[in-house]
């Protein structure tokens, strides 16, 4: 009896059924690709670092160091590699003859004598050499430059050129490989030790990397304390280099998130229609004896077999959206193919909730009894409640009338409707705000440059001024040095006729004590302007040499609080420095903090630089600064040079994912509200059979009708744009942090918005949607006769 039940169910309700299932293959899809694509990233990376045989520490030193020596001989070692290498500026490169005018820093050549851990091509397999007059480049070598297999690249030193060969480019799990920071190069060892004594004079620095395999990493880097010019690096280092790989998986999981809400708050509304339409059903199931837990699984085996077809076909269309948004990142890390199981647990995951959930909705059948089967499913409470409209009152035409009557005495299902739009007007306009926040300066504070920055000059080699050249040598060299750098800086605008301030920004990784506790954290410190021109999440800005801010994500690590000291050692130097404040920043993955304007770093343990800043003195627009930066690009001689809104997209490199996957929200929005809409018209019909054609036979007219319908969904959107437009930006701001928060350390970040796709094209595809959907579904009325008033059914 359930199966004929059941089956009857299915042929009469064909169109509610399929809209669930396409619901279920929505849900299935994005909860499988998001939960897969998290779990590749993270799980990627550690699996990434396992493979490649990743050091326990490395550390990069001055090349007359020897350092390696000593360390070999301590009994916490087990294994040590050593990899030399020099950098030489983007002015010594050529692509194909064309100088590569992209790279933001120097670039490291490495020698391929003994490779440090193991290195993976393209097509992830192990590198085990490189050929005679070839090289591997990792992948930022490349931005914005065209280079296949095969190309050439020219070296030009002060005494000699050398032409390599492409093969490809390499991952590592040990060196950062984003747009920001330096690329590497790995040459055979023959070709690098000609090179090297030809760059003598044309490196800028020359280095060699220790990769110590040890069971104290702790150990090891005290040893190395005591060394000028080291920087030390742990495995924890290692994967924070690849925070801004989790940017579009957790995106696309709060996406997720939205539609999930939308869906089950759909699948509440389906349930409780079905369960009042088929009252006559239950009640007399009810009356041969059958219990309501009988009852009960006939409706849950139902949305069993839709939620399990659902997900094995949303978990099949899963694989190559969540092959599409892993691209970016299958650039830098090698992933463990064997991610079935995730997928697979994303789309179990959803049949567990989508079952439970269900489960929960029946309960109202075990309100209902036996009589309700010849009280047509009413109990007689609705008499004594008054409407809050009166038709004799009402100056409204009588088809809006009849359509806000409906809304006002049904409050609890156009409740559930006005959720469910609401929720698709966010997947799409929240989905805006992170692509454009993303794409804005917003975010620039995060990256350690001072807010009020309106440009940023990222090149070591301004060849169309000779003094700003010279004094970028003395920048790296000397603590005095940026004195002289923004000296000429500021000259260099003011004979161009935009004058501005210059700012320039170092960082240096130390080993940071507090009580037991030893963390490598980078302390950054901005020239020419106050620490307190920067963002504080708590506390103030330090303000004098032995005053500090730190991350939240730092402090955790130290387990301490504003008001503690903290002890650093800046190379054979131990110093005392007490905390004033937190702040937000991704730099090392969150492990930051930040000293005073005059605070003296150790330009031996100097890890990066962002160039050179500069703040316009007459805040020009946007548009005014465009022409600035094209006209500093003549000037300078470089093309290196940047707003903040570019800055983030460089450093990120997601706005082109993110405005990709906001185009799928938003094509998904249209489908899901489509869906929604002739779900509930056809539900409302299939329940208002007998009112529609007591209408029509005291005279309303098909078009009365079809507007009565269209109107009410229509008002409901309305009200469901009204509430998005004002939760929006909160809520944006809310799910934006917590993304920013699983890759650095961030208690707060502000959004960018574009206020006319938010506030109008959004909510008018909703609208638009809401009435071609509810007018094309509402059609279906035509076919009810004034006849019908007699039919039970």
């Amino acid at each position: 009896m359930f199966w004929r039940i059941l089956k009857k169910d299915l042929k009469r309700k064909k169109t509610m059924n399929i809209i669930l299932l396409l619901f279920v293959i929505l849900c299935s899809m994005l909860a499988a690709a998001s939960l897969n694509n998290i779990i590749a990233v993270t799980g990627g990376i550690e699996h990434f670092i396992e493979i490649s045989d990743a050091p326990d520490v490395m550390i990069i030193m001055p090349l007359d160091q020897e350092l390696d020596k000593e360390l070999i001989t301590l009994p916490e070692v087990g294994h040590l590699k050593v990899e030399e290498m020099f950098y030489l500026t983007s002015d010594h490169l050529k692509l194909n003859g064309e100088k590569h005018k992209d790279l933001i820093t120097g670039t490291g050549f490495i020698s391929g004598k003994e490779f440090g851990c193991k290195y993976f091509d393209d097509e992830n397999r192990e590198i085990t050499g490189v050929p005679d007059g070839g090289f591997y480049c990792t992948k930022n070598f490349l931005q914005g430059a065209v280079f296949k297999k095969g190309d050439i690249l020219t070296v030009t030193t002060d005494e000699g050129t050398f032409d390599l060969r492409f093969e490809g480019i390499y991952k590592t799990a040990a060196l950062d490989t984003n747009n920001s920071s330096s690329p590497y190069i790995i040459l055979n060892g023959t070709d690098w030790d000609k090179m090297n004594k030809a760059a003598t004079a044309s490196a800028f620095t020359k280095a060699k990397i220790l990769y110590v395999k040890t069971n104290d990493p702790d150990a090891v880097i005290s040893a190395a304390a005591e060394t000028e010019g080291i920087s030390c690096y742990t495995r924890d280092t290692f994967k924070k280099i690849f925070m801004y790989d989790m940017i579009t998986a957790y995106i696309l999981l709060a996406a997720c998130v939205i539609l999930m809400a939308a869906a089950f708050v759909t699948l509440r509304f389906a349930i409780g229609f079905t369960i009042s339409e088929e009252f006559r059903e239950i009640g007399v199931m009810k009356a041969v004896g059958i219990q309501n837990s009988g009852i009960r699984s006939i409706y849950i085996t139902k949305y069993a077999a839709i939620s399990l077809i659902g997900s094995v076909i949303g978990y099949a269309a899963s694989i190559p959206l969540s092959s599409y948004l892993l691209k970016s990142v299958q650039g830098s890390i090698v992933f463990n193919r064997n991610n079935t199981m995730i997928g697979i647990a994303g789309s179990a995951a959803v049949i567990v909730l989508i079952l439970l959930f269900s489960y929960g909705c029946t309960r109202g059948i075990n309100k209902m009894s036996p009589i309700d089967a010849v009280r047509s499913g009413q109990t007689g409470e609705r008499f004594g409640k008054r409407s809050v409209i009166h038709l004799g009152r009402s100056k409204l035409p009588a088809t809006v009338f009849m359509a806000l009557n409906d809304v006002l005495s049904a409050p609890k299902q156009f409740a559930i409707i006005t959720v469910v739009f609401t929720l698709c007007v966010l997947m799409m306009t929240v989905m805006s705000n992170m692509a454009n926040t993303l794409s804005s300066d917003k975010p620039i504070f995060l990256f350690g440059i001072p807010v009020e920055t309106d440009a940023s000059i990222l090149d070591n080699d301004i060849s169309g001024n000779d003094a700003i050249k010279q004094a970028l040598g003395e920048f790296i060299t000397s603590n005095d040095g940026w004195k002289s750098l923004v000296k000429e800086t500021e000259k260099m605008l003011d004979e161009n006729g935009m004058p501005g301030k210059a700012t320039v920004t170092m960082s240096c990784l130390y080993t940071t004590v507090h009580g037991d506790k030893s963390v490598g954290i980078s302390y950054h410190v901005t020239r020419n302007t106050p620490a307190d021109k920067f963002i504080y999440d708590e506390g103030t800005a330090p303000r004098k040499p032995d005053e500090v801010a730190l991350t939240a994500a730092a402090m955790e690590k130290l387990d301490a609080k504003i008001g503690d000291r903290i002890k650093i050692n800046t190379g054979g130097k131990e110093e005392e420095l007490i905390i004033t404040g937190t702040f937000s920043t991704f730099m090392m993955g969150g492990l930051a903090a930040r000293l005073c304007e005059d605070a003296e770093l150790n330009l031996e343990k100097i890890n990066n630089n962002m160039g050179i800043q500069i703040e316009f003195d007459d805040s020009p627009n946007e548009e005014e600064i465009g022409r600035r930066i094209e006209k500093l690009k003549d000037v300078t001689g470089t093309e290196k040079i940047y707003s903040n809104a570019q800055m983030v997209e460089t450093f990120t490199e997601m706005s082109g994912t993110l405005n990709s996957v906001k185009q799928m929200m938003m094509l998904m929005t249209v489908i899901v509200t489509a869906l929604i809409v002739i779900l509930m018209e056809r539900s409302f019909i299939s329940k208002e059979k007998s009112e529609i054609a007591l209408m029509k036979a005291v005279g309303f007219q098909n078009g009365s009708v079809i507007g009565q319908h269209t109107l009410r969904f229509v008002m409901t959107a309305v009200i469901a744009v009204i509430l998005a437009s004002v939760i929006v930006l909160p809520m944006s701001k809310a799910l934006l942090t917590f993304v920013f928060a699983q890759i650095g350390s961030v208690s707060s970040t502000g959004i960018a918005f574009d206020a006319v796709e938010i506030f109008a094209v959004c909510p008018a595809i909703l609208i638009g949607v809401t009435v071609i959907g509810t007018f094309l579904t509402a059609l279906y009325t035509k076919t009810i006769k004034a006849s019908d008033t007699a039919s039970i059914e």
